[in-house]
């Protein structure tokens, strides 16, 4: 299974077919879930839109995907079913003990929607789809390095190169 990070959640929400993980994600037949956090950290940015028209077309958006969301058998946008159901992975009690582990290990590398999503990826032993950057990189290397190990498929941000 793969599982969005929180920048890339906030470009699912966005929608457009230009972004990167929009491209990405309408060209694979993989099961694709969103983290609970990482979607609030969507939420959270929507609330930030400066503009009043965008901050109500986003608002929709995540009300839509919120209503199409489950936390038991869906089957994840990545697969083709007459109506998609999304897969939100909640906060779970495994979450918590690899939210501790991050937490300690890397106190000021991420912010907590960053690292609660990242624990709820490591509990389920899912895959993380991240947007290659040098702040992603770094950021996954320390934990790495920590031994908090994350598997990772690192999209292109120019949506062109996916």
């Amino acid at each position: 299974m793969l599982v969005l990070g929180v920048a890339e959640t906030i470009e699912f929400v966005d929608g457009s077919s230009e972004l990167a993980v929009m491209r990405f994600v309408s060209g694979i037949d993989e099961v694709v879930a969103f983290a609970a956090p990482a979607f609030a950290g969507a939420a959270d940015s929507v609330i930030a839109a400066p503009d009043k028209i965008e901050r109500r077309r986003l608002t929709n958006r995540v009300e839509t995907l919120l209503g199409k969301c489950a936390t038991t058998s869906p089957v994840g946008f990545g697969r083709q079913m007459p109506e998609t159901i999304y897969q939100m992975l909640p906060f779970s009690e495994h979450a918590i003990d690899e939210f501790v582990r991050i937490r300690e290990a890397m106190p000021d590398k991420m912010d907590i929607y960053d690292a609660q999503t990242f624990a709820i990826i490591m509990a389920e032993d899912a895959e993380v789809i991240l947007l290659d950057s040098e702040r992603s990189r770094e950021v996954v290397e320390s934990m790495h390095a920590a031994g908090l190990i994350m598997k990772v498929r690192w999209i292109a941000p120019n949506a062109s190169d996916n």
